[in-house]
């Protein structure tokens, strides 16, 4: 086995959780990070998507735009969106995300689904909106918060209008909520809008990426470097207009008709979310992957 591998395998293991912090310090040396960045680069690295086809999505590649110099050492102050308007570009996003307004022949239910290691963003989630229950699903690494009463619909709705972005999660509101008699008089009054500006810099991305995206450590990479943003996504529209804003590619999967967008343009995707910070548990997985980031710089 090539000792690159070895040194791969040991940034895994960091992000999984099974290597010490020394361990990590001790094989992210000069000359392990010299031997990762020519193997990474090396002929013949296998694609990532192997099984998915590239549509015409794709513009050029994004050119290597790391530079130490402006990604600062220090890691900016933890936040949560504080105001009414950050609380309600993420909310969007997460509903965007992982969310379903959905009803039978009498109630009327947002759904958000969140993976069980976040069970404390489900709970904070239904701190600042005021309403909802979060349950366990049995068998499954799943958590739901569950939001029925009417007046918790209602504030769910006026906090995310004009910020929600997939036409699907706009349809089932009106569908599914304001089509019912319970909310005609609410839905004379709340004009609902879908968001279709190109604007990212606020915290909706942050919301979707705390559900759908992925940071990744991986030599193999296509776009030819270690670190890489991932979010798999059916809504192929506003995948495009996130590819505008970080830089990236898209790939087409159409065994499962995903789309999925790839970056790896660090210095753009460290900029927002050191903005526009993540509140599940992927900010500690993006804090891990924005330190081997600046390690791998540093050698420069």
């Amino acid at each position: 086995m090539h000792p690159e591998v070895n040194y791969i395998g040991f940034l895994m293991l960091l992000y999984a959780g099974t290597t010490s912090k020394s361990n990590f310090n001790y094989y992210i040396s000069k000359i392990t990070v010299t031997r990762l960045k020519q193997w990474s680069k090396s002929a013949g690295n296998v694609i990532l998507c192997n099984n998915g086809t590239s549509e015409t999505l794709r513009n050029k590649t994004v050119k290597n735009l790391n530079n130490v110099r402006s990604v600062s050492v220090h890691v900016p102050k933890y936040l949560k969106p504080l105001s009414y308007e950050q609380f309600g570009q993420y909310l969007a996003g997460l509903i965007d995300g992982n969310g379903n307004f959905v009803a039978d022949a009498e109630n009327q239910q947002l759904i958000i689904t969140f993976k069980k290691i976040d069970i404390s963003l489900a709970y904070y989630i239904k701190k600042r909106i005021g309403y909802g229950s979060v349950k366990k699903v049995k068998s499954k690494d799943t958590i739901l918060l569950i939001i029925s009463k009417k007046e918790g619909l209602e504030k769910v709705i006026i906090w995310i209008n004009n910020k929600i972005r997939t036409k699907t999660k706009y349809d089932q509101i009106i569908n599914n909520v304001l089509n019912h008699p319970n909310f005609f008089e609410f839905r004379e009054k709340i004009n609902l809008r879908i968001n279709l500006e190109k604007n990212f810099k606020n915290h909706w991305l942050a919301g979707l990426s705390d559900c759908l995206g992925n940071f990744y450590v991986n030599p193999e990479n296509e776009l030819g470097n270690i670190l890489y943003f991932q979010l798999n996504w059916d809504e192929r529209n506003i995948l495009l207009l996130i590819k505008e804003f970080l830089g990236g590619k898209i790939i087409y999967d159409p065994s499962l008709h995903i789309y999925t967008y790839i970056s790896n343009n660090a210095k753009n995707i460290i900029g927002y979310f050191d903005e526009y910070h993540l509140l599940s548990n992927n900010y500690i997985t993006f804090f891990k992957w924005r330190k081997t980031f600046l390690r791998l710089n540093i050698f420069k």
